[in-house]
């Protein structure tokens, strides 16, 4: 019930944020690292002060666990997810639930206006239920159009994860049929399309410059890639059978990626192009669940 605050260079603990009464689902940092915002199984999210490690506010209004949380870029707006409930949108300045989505699953782009969210429909043509991919207006409130401009196999896919980049101009969709595609998010035309994992994708993150992204997948790889050509830039293995990666984020550092594993290892990586052997400069910590600051030299990371 606890987050832990490392320095990622030295691998030391900086400190240890308690406040949840349930199991954490998340901890992520905003994007200039003084503020950190956890989420739990006890229905909330707490938004931290990094520097004086004091609770700011507790967001209330989940009636189910609250799975995810995540910062615009330009920190004034706060998106919370929840199982088998609302998507709801907060005011930084306010802290006021100001938009509730009805939604599975969403992520908010840079400047608020837009978000990319989920949900299941019935499907015509098949039997049972699956996943549509749609953009929102937040300002008006509303539904915009589902991305249907990429081929139509790719929407009546289960959506395994989501993540604007830093401008939000980009929307990347992970399918589980092993491939990513990166779509514009303010047209829903496709940009291009990742191919080259042989697992499920289960998460993908772009960098600060918006050129590059990294995706992980159930294949025991996380591959870093060119965001405008789709070119596979380099490939990170583990050598384990039995471990993957679940998450993977670019730091500060060029051609750096810190990377948690299913044992509950995180490793910092330094990748070049056209990389496919594992890394042998690698920093090694141990815990269950981490966010990196991509701005400062810090690590969040969430203990169960």
């Amino acid at each position: 019930c606890t987050a832990i605050i490392w320095n990622a260079k030295t691998g030391t603990k900086i400190t240890t944020l308690k406040w949840h009464i349930k199991r954490l689902c998340s901890a992520i940092f905003n994007s200039t690292g003084d503020q950190i915002i956890t989420t739990s199984e006890d229905k909330t999210a707490v938004v931290w002060n990094v520097e004086t490690e004091v609770k700011i506010t507790t967001l209330l209004g989940h009636t189910s666990a609250v799975t995810a949380a995540t910062f615009n870029h330009l920190g004034t707006h706060i998106i919370t997810t929840s199982v088998n409930d609302t998507t709801l949108l907060w005011d930084t300045t306010t802290y006021e639930n100001i938009l509730k989505i009805p939604v599975s699953d969403a992520v908010l782009n840079s400047t608020s206006t837009t978000l990319v969210g989920w949900y299941w429909e019935k499907d015509p043509l098949k039997p049972g239920l699956f996943i549509a991919p749609f953009l929102w207006d937040i300002v008006q409130g509303k539904k915009i159009e589902l991305l249907v401009k990429f081929p139509t196999s790719h929407i009546t896919s289960h959506i395994m994860y989501t993540a604007f980049n830093q401008a939000g101009n980009q929307v990347i969709i992970t399918l589980p049929n092993t491939t990513a595609v990166i779509v514009n998010s303010e047209t829903g035309d496709l940009i291009t399309t990742l191919t080259g994992h042989t697992g499920t994708i289960s998460y993908a993150s772009f960098n600060k410059t918006d050129d590059k992204v990294v995706t992980t997948s159930y294949d025991r790889t996380a591959k870093i890639w060119n965001t405008k050509t789709g070119d596979l830039l380099a490939t990170l293995h583990k050598n384990d059978a039995t471990t993957t990666f679940d998450w993977a984020a670019f730091t500060t550092l060029e051609n750096s990626v810190l990377t948690l594993s299913n044992d509950g290892k995180l490793e910092l990586w330094n990748f070049s192009p056209l990389m496919i052997e594992d890394s042998q400069n690698r920093s090694s910590y141990q815990e269950s669940d981490s966010y990196l600051d991509k701005d400062s030299d810090e690590l969040g990371c969430c203990l169960q």
